[in-house]
């Protein structure tokens, strides 16, 4: 899917908007969106989901979970786990001492 209609279908956000006239939840999307299309082996996601709105959050999830059924590997770091727990095929969760 091209990055147009991904950024319709996950946040209504129009290929013609300005950086500054988005949210900075609506940045994170598209740094998210840029992430795969470049199609990278891995990506690395350090707390993607800060400052995504939470009814955005599943649909981001299961972007993840296709890069991952289409071969692509994604390791995500986040205080969310709820959010990204049903969608990993497995978790690592630290525990302060």
């Amino acid at each position: 899917m091209r990055i147009e209609g991904v950024l319709r279908e996950c946040a209504d956000i129009e290929a013609s908007a300005l950086l500054g006239q988005l949210s900075f939840g609506q940045r994170r999307l598209i740094e998210i969106v840029l992430a795969f299309e470049s199609h990278p082996d891995i990506i690395l996601a350090d707390e993607p989901l800060a400052s995504v709105a939470s009814t955005l959050i599943p649909s981001v999830m299961r972007r993840f979970r296709g890069y991952t059924e289409s071969g692509g590997a994604v390791v995500v770091v986040a205080h969310k786990i709820e959010a990204v727990h049903w969608e990993a095929d497995w978790t690592v969760e630290v525990i302060p001492a």
